[in-house]
C-alpha cells in the first residue's frame, strides 16, 4: 500500500503549491487504538499499540526517508521539523531505545533501527537488513521524495520542500 499512501500524499501537497493558503484538508488513514503504558514519571510518556502498528510505523518510516531527502537536498528547516515528529529530544532520552518516537514489532526492531539511525545519504545496499520490508518500504519513499523535491528542478526545491512537510 506504499503507492496510494504515497500518492495521497503528494496529491495534497500539488495542491498545497498552487495555493498556501489553503492548508490541505485532513485525510482518514484510520483509526489508531492506544492503551497508556504506566512507565516511572522522569521517563517518556509510553502507550501501548492496540491496533494501527503498521500504519504508524509506515508514517514514521515515510516521514524519516523524506526529512533525509530534504536533508540531502539543503533543505534543513523543514528537515528539522519533520525529525521532530520522529525523534524525541535529547534531552527526554535516557537510553538509545528512547530516541525514537514509535517502536514497531520486536521482529522488526533491528530493521527499522538500522534504517531509522543511518544517517544521510542512506546506503540502502550496505545495510544488513536491506532485504527486509522496513528498509525496502523507507528506500521506496526516499525514492519518491526525491523526485517530488525535484520534479519542477532545482530553483523549485524549497517550495516544493515546504508544502511536503506542511502535508505530512
Amino acid at each position: 500500500q506504499w503507492e496510494p499512501l504515497w500518492n495521497d500524499i503528494t496529491r495534497m501537497a500539488e495542491g498545497l503549491l498552487k495555493n498556501f493558503s489553503n492548508p490541505p484538508k485532513p485525510h482518514f488513514l484510520g483509526a489508531v487504538v492506544l492503551q497508556h503504558h504506566q512507565g516511572s514519571l522522569a521517563s517518556l510518556s509510553q502507550r501501548i499499540v492496540i491496533d494501527g502498528q503498521q500504519r504508524l510505523t509506515t508514517l514514521q518510516i515515510m516521514i524519516d526517508a523524506v526529512q533525509a531527502e530534504m536533508e540531502r537536498a539543503n533543505q534543513q528547516s523543514p528537515a528539522s521539523r519533520l525529525r521532530d515528529l520522529i525523534e524525541n529530544e535529547a534531552k527526554y532520552r535516557r537510553s538509545e531505545d528512547d530516541r525514537f518516537k514509535l517502536w514497531p514489532t520486536n521482529k522488526d526492531r533491528d530493521a527499522y533501527r538500522e534504517v531509522m539511525g543511518a544517517a544521510p545519504p542512506i546506503d540502502y545496499s550496505t545495510l544488513k537488513y536491506k532485504e527486509e520490508r522496513i528498509p525496502q518500504a523507507h528506500k521506496y519513499f526516499a525514492e519518491k521524495a526525491n523526485e517530488f523535491l525535484h520534479e519542477d528542478g532545482l530553483d523549485n526545491v524549497s517550495l516544493r520542500a515546504d508544502a511536503l512537510e506542511v502535508t505530512l
